[in-house]
């Protein structure tokens, strides 16, 4: 097993996202069923990146391995924060489907100037159909469903970067921890190993999930600027 523990506290802690994944069984493959290059993946639209996303939660699930009471409390902690950012994730897939020509118009336009925003939301609604609202009153609806989803998901940043180093001193200290419950190490060492990269890849998906709403709000900044411009 390739646990990396400190890569990864490091990277819960910092925002960086530079640790390799540990998952095996992903929704993330190519047309012959190859796992998908880290180019493929960037070439993927924000919904169907999320969709995918969606898939590795549910295939990794949401029951612990139970091995021992010290690593059953770490593992079932990271499984509350994972599932909590599932949650999260599944409503702003939600809202992003919703949405989903804001968010083009968004990602699109990402960069222009008042002037370029103005003339670019002119050419958006005058190609709406007729008794469509306003491209303005989309993007405030974007922004009022979005909010609670950053402040959950901002909250759910802090409490990933607390678990990461709780699970680091675990993975560290595992062998140690099973010998000081009594547990026989022959006969437990491969439920364990199994138990932390459960663990870790729940941690891994959850920062994954976490990382793309917390870009999005760049997004929501551009959308909150065009609001504020007068027509």
């Amino acid at each position: 097993m390739k646990l990396k523990p400190l890569c990864l506290a490091l990277a819960l802690s910092t925002g960086l996202t530079a640790c390799a994944s540990t998952e095996t069984n992903t929704a993330f493959v190519d047309s012959n069923g190859a796992p998908m290059t880290e180019e493929q993946i960037a070439k993927l639209d924000r919904n169907q990146y999320v969709a995918l996303l969606k898939q590795d939660f549910e295939t990794v699930g949401f029951e612990i391995t139970p091995i021992s009471m010290s690593i059953d409390t770490v593992s079932s902690g990271i499984k509350e924060v994972f599932e909590r950012q599932y949650d999260v994730m599944e409503q702003y897939r939600i809202i992003a489907e919703n949405h989903r020509d804001v968010q083009s118009f968004l990602y699109a336009n990402q960069g222009k100037s008042e002037q370029e925003l103005q003339a670019a939301m002119a050419a958006f609604d005058a190609q709406r159909p007729e008794g469509e609202p306003r491209l303005s009153d989309r993007v405030a609806a974007y922004n009022e469903a979005n909010a609670s989803i950053f402040a959950s998901n901002m909250e759910l940043t802090i409490e990933l970067a607390t678990q990461g180093v709780v699970f680091s001193e675990l993975a560290a200290n595992a062998h140690e921890v099973l010998l000081a419950e009594g547990m026989s190490m022959v006969m437990r060492i491969g439920d364990m190993d199994d138990a932390l990269e459960e663990a870790q890849t729940r941690l891994e998906l959850a920062m994954k999930a976490n990382d793309v709403i917390e870009q999005d709000q760049a997004v929501v900044k551009i959308a909150q600027e065009i609001q504020s411009l007068r027509f």
